[in-house]
């Protein structure tokens, strides 16, 4: 853990020893909070994707538009119907900014983040130290081991704020986020229907990770 609150650079590595020359295999800048406030923490990766996870502002909106405006991305996530103007996305994140639960992924390489992370709280069994995990990226972004990286970064971390237990769910038909899901380490546990606003009913899979 590095000890500053909330934003922090760590200098050196978290773990490992071996200095790190490049920008490449630099310490790991984060901004990482959940319903209750993380300390900063900083991990070294070596041969994957450095991620940033921060905060949301309203600032994101021209990048987050063309993934809340996209109704087939907001299908797959349960959150139709989607969005038809910058001004709607505007307003999205004006409330998600002020949300601990809400993380922007950004890679290491851009300003702008490519998607984002949700703790929700668990409605399915309202259990305290559980969330509803939900997740989403640009679709150009998807396949190439983005969100691999950002859940393997933030997933560690929750234990420690009293976040025991994750729930993911995905549409039977969404192969990609099956198998993220599973490689995770989540378990199947069985299956609902599921009907988004305005569109038909989906057989969704739901899944859980004792963490």
């Amino acid at each position: 853990m590095c000890a500053a609150p909330f934003v922090g650079r760590c200098p050196t590595p978290c773990w490992g020893a071996a200095p790190v020359p490049t920008r490449a295999k630099r310490a790991l800048d984060c901004a990482v909070r959940s319903a209750v406030p993380l300390d900063s923490f900083c991990l070294f990766f070596w041969s994957v994707i450095l991620l940033l996870l921060r905060s949301f502002t309203v600032d994101d909106a021209p990048a987050m538009h063309p993934l809340f405006s996209d109704r087939g991305s907001m299908r797959l996530i349960g959150m139709l119907p989607e969005l038809h103007t910058i001004d709607e996305t505007i307003q999205r994140l004006s409330l998600w900014q002020s949300d601990p639960s809400r993380f922007a992924v950004v890679p290491d390489s851009e300003d702008a983040p490519i998607g984002y992370i949700a703790l929700n709280p668990d409605t399915l069994c309202n259990i305290p130290s559980a969330r509803e995990l939900s997740f989403a990226l640009l679709p150009e972004y998807r396949g190439k081991g983005y969100m691999r990286s950002a859940l393997s970064l933030l997933i560690p971390a929750l234990p420690g704020q009293g976040i025991t237990c994750l729930w993911a769910c995905c549409f039977k038909e969404n192969e990609p986020c099956k198998r993220l899901i599973k490689s995770l380490g989540f378990k199947y546990q069985g299956w609902c229907d599921y009907q988004p606003a305005n569109d038909k009913v989906y057989r969704t899979l739901e899944y859980i990770m004792l963490i």
